[in-house]
């Protein structure tokens, strides 16, 4: 069985969107398996439960979408 390496980050991020524009703490949780694309997940922290929809979510430079959906969060795919 090949070796399965899990890496998790926290991070300070900026999320905007839907009226909500706070500082936010980000983790970010990659697992990784030869042969294969790597998988990532985030999971973003805030004071609030956010309302269902998209969002910009500054990290490190970066801009991703995201999009809250049933109480989770997912990266928008372009």
């Amino acid at each position: 069985m090949p070796p399965i390496r899990i890496t998790r980050e926290v991070r300070q991020g900026w999320l905007s969107g839907n009226g909500i524009h706070c500082k936010c703490r980000v983790e970010l949780v990659t697992k990784t398996v030869p042969n294969f694309e790597p998988i990532r997940t985030l999971d973003i922290w805030i004071p609030e439960k956010p309302p269902e929809g998209n969002y910009k979510l500054q990290i490190d430079g970066t801009t991703l979408e995201m999009q809250f959906k049933r109480g989770r969060w997912l990266e928008a795919v372009a």
